[in-house]
């Protein structure tokens, strides 16, 4: 679906005003089935047969983010002149701190249970 409406898009810089048009009903269609719980089906799969699907990168951004992040972390760490078995620690807290900005608390602790009133 992404692949379709990416070549929609295209379309835009060669005839406007017919690409508007198809994009609006195309989008509206979407939102429309979306709304019904038709998420399955938000597009008709005679619109979708000659499309490639788009891969999916955006699942390695975050833990690459975070890696370089930690890399970065671990050689200023390794610039400052603290002792050896602090390092280990100071290593540890920023690969935690660093895994709880790019992830959140939900992807490690436990759901809080709310109390009933």
């Amino acid at each position: 679906m992404v692949a379709k409406l990416h070549e929609m898009e295209l379309e835009l810089d060669r005839d406007a005003d017919a690409a508007v048009r198809t994009l609006a009903v195309t989008t509206l269609t979407v939102a429309d089935r979306y709304a019904e719980g038709r998420v399955s089906a938000l597009m008709d799969a005679a619109e979708l047969t000659k499309t490639e699907p788009v891969p999916a990168r955006s699942r390695w951004v975050r833990p690459g983010l975070a890696l370089a992040v930690l890399l970065l972390c671990v050689g200023g760490i390794a610039t400052f002149e603290i002792p050896q078995a602090v390092e280990q620690f100071a290593i540890v807290g920023a690969g935690t701190l660093v895994s709880l900005l790019l992830y959140g608390p939900g992807e490690f602790l436990p759901p809080r249970r709310r109390r009933p009133r």
